[in-house]
C-alpha cells in the first residue's frame, strides 16, 4: 500500500471489538472480531493472533519514537474463490495505541457507534551501530538467537527522528544497551534484552527504556 495512509474503523460491542480497514485501493470484506480477552492477552504479553474463519490479525505492542505506545496491527484477510483456492489480502498499518483504546471508550459510550481514525505515518528504519561486538558475535553464532534478534531488529527502532541507534554490550547474554542519536542531539536510551534464556527456542527479545 505504499505511504497511503490507512483509516481503521472500531465499533464497540458487548465483550468484542468489530475492527475493518479502508484505504484507498482496499476495503476490508467484512469486520474482524476482536473478543476482550485477546485484548486483554495482548496488554499482558504485548503480542496475539487472532482467527476469525480463515482470516487472521496480529497485534503487536512497542514504544514509539517518543515513548508512547504503539498498536501494530497485520489483517491477513483469505476469502474462497470458486474453485475452491484460497486467496487473500496482507494489510499492516501501526496507530496510536491510546487513540485505540479512547475510541474504543468512545464507541462503548455512543452504543456502539463507528470510530474511526487513521493509521500513523510509516517510519523509516535509522542505521544500527554496534559499537562492542562480543555479544553481538555470540548471539550471531546461535542459530536460534540469530534469527529472533534479526526479526526483532527488524521489526521495532522504525524512528523517524533519528539519525542513528548505538548498541554496546549489556551485562546479560546476547543483549544489548543502546542509545538514539536524533537531529537535535541525545534522544532514547534503554536496552534490547533477551528474556527466557534457559530455553533459547522459547526465548524474545524485547525493548527495556
Amino acid at each position: 500500500m505504499g505511504n497511503t495512509r490507512i483509516m481503521l474503523k472500531v465499533k464497540a460491542m458487548e465483550h468484542a471489538l468489530s475492527l475493518s480497514v479502508f484505504s484507498r485501493d482496499y476495503r476490508s470484506p467484512s469486520g474482524f472480531y476482536l473478543h476482550e480477552n485477546e485484548l486483554i492477552e495482548l496488554e499482558q504479553k504485548r503480542y496475539t493472533v487472532v482467527r476469525n474463519t480463515n482470516s487472521y490479525l496480529t497485534l503487536r505492542l512497542y514504544p514509539g519514537p517518543d515513548g508512547k505506545e504503539v498498536l501494530k496491527l497485520e489483517f491477513l484477510w483469505m476469502k474462497e474463490e470458486e474453485d475452491g483456492r484460497l486467496s487473500g489480502k496482507d494489510v499492516e498499518f501501526q496507530v496510536s495505541y491510546k487513540m485505540f483504546k479512547d475510541s474504543i471508550g468512545k464507541s462503548y459510550a455512543h452504543m456502539g457507534e463507528d470510530q474511526k481514525m487513521l493509521s500513523l505515518m510509516k517510519w523509516r528504519r535509522p542505521p544500527l551501530e554496534f559499537c562492542c561486538q562480543k555479544n553481538l558475535k555470540e548471539a550471531v553464532n546461535n542459530p536460534h538467537i540469530r534469527r529472533k534478534l534479526g526479526h526483532f531488529l527488524g521489526k521495532n527502532f522504525l524512528w523517524p527522528r533519528s539519525k542513528t541507534i548505538y548498541f554496546c554490550d549489556d551485562f546479560e547474554p546476547y543483549s544489548f544497551g543502546f542509545s538514539e542519536e536524533t537531529v537535535n542531539g541525545c534522544g532514547m536510551y534503554g536496552a534490547v534484552i533477551l528474556h527466557g534464556r534457559e530455553n533459547m527456542k522459547k526465548a524474545y527479545y524485547s525493548i527495556h527504556t
